[in-house]
């Protein structure tokens, strides 16, 4: 369904600016690179009692612009206002629910179900897309999606007013990499979840599902499945940053975080020794050094002559 203008949403709070806002993305084109149609994507937000953050990053979805957007909310029985902010948005959605679930991931996977759109995320409700984000994507999708089945954008954060405060390198990471387990923020970094997008057909080989028996590394789970069908490539552009703020789940649960990322991995041990090496600082450097040097194969980046999307560095 087609997103709103700005001046079509309900007006931002009195002490909110900037994006999302009071400012917009720059309009779309109705037909997307080379006269061919955008590709539909399915934007789910899971959501449970993060009414100070929910509005912001329903905007910053909404004001994408982006012509061919299925934008579902699934809230797990909020009661801190968040079914009244939804409410207010409902008329750009392609669905929402408030009632009980068995958590974030079970509330992804329900909201997955919703349209067959071949394009996929998920955006948790403390987190925001930046401007034009879904444009940059959608380009990507339509120029260079025969290849790419699986793309990440370089990790940005979000503080807790919406700064967007750091955007480190893109993650390089090989597929035999990320199924052994070394992307798990104890080795190479993390994949930024929010910064990442794939196709449904990606996600129907690799089961068709995020883990619910999970409660904090479903995504990480999700991404060692993927890297059994698929490269993961990188391009070098801000799409999306993870919020930073006290209440969030992963801030004051790392260990558990660790323990399902340690349960997952006990399909692995041809992995053990490489992530051993990767947790030293000093030996993990020269691995580091060659998938920099591996990073053209699988990187796609913008040629501002030819004004398209190319593969390799």
């Amino acid at each position: 369904m087609p997103c709103p203008t700005l001046d079509q949403l309900p007006t931002p709070p009195p002490d909110q600016t900037g994006w999302p806002w009071t400012e917009e993305s720059r309009p779309i084109p109705q037909e997307g690179p080379g006269g061919r149609s955008w590709p539909r994507v399915i934007i789910v937000t899971p959501s449970y009692n993060q009414a100070d953050f929910l509005e912001a990053a329903i905007r910053s979805v909404l004001l994408q612009g982006y012509p061919a957007l299925e934008y579902v909310v699934i809230d797990g029985a909020s009661t801190d206002g968040s079914a009244e902010i939804i409410s207010k948005y409902q008329p750009w959605l392609a669905h929402s629910v408030s009632e009980p679930d068995r958590g974030q991931y079970d509330a992804i996977n329900t909201g997955f179900a919703v349209t067959d759109a071949p394009l996929m995320a998920w955006l948790n409700a403390d987190d925001m897309y930046t401007p034009n984000s879904l444009r940059a994507v959608g380009e990507i999708f339509a120029t260079v999606g025969q290849t790419v089945a699986w793309l990440t954008g370089t990790p940005a954060f979000w503080d807790a007013q919406g700064h967007l405060c750091a955007a480190p390198k893109p993650l390089r990471a090989s597929r035999a990499l990320i199924r052994w387990g070394c992307c798990d923020g104890r080795g190479l970094g993390f994949i930024q979840q929010e910064s990442t997008f794939w196709l449904r057909s990606l996600w129907e080989r690799s089961g068709g599902y995020v883990n619910a028996d999970l409660h904090l590394a479903g995504d990480f789970d999700l991404w060692r499945r993927y890297s059994q069908h698929a490269d993961l490539y990188s391009a070098d552009v801000v799409l999306a940053g993870f919020r930073r703020h006290g209440g969030q789940k992963t801030s004051g649960r790392l260990s558990q975080y660790y323990e399902e990322v340690d349960q997952c991995l006990s399909d692995a041990p041809d992995g053990r020794w490489i992530r051993r090496l990767l947790r030293n600082r000093l030996l993990r450097q020269p691995v580091r050094l060659y998938q920099a040097a591996q990073a053209g194969r699988t990187s796609v980046r913008y040629d501002a002559n030819r004004k398209c999307w190319t593969l390799g560095g």
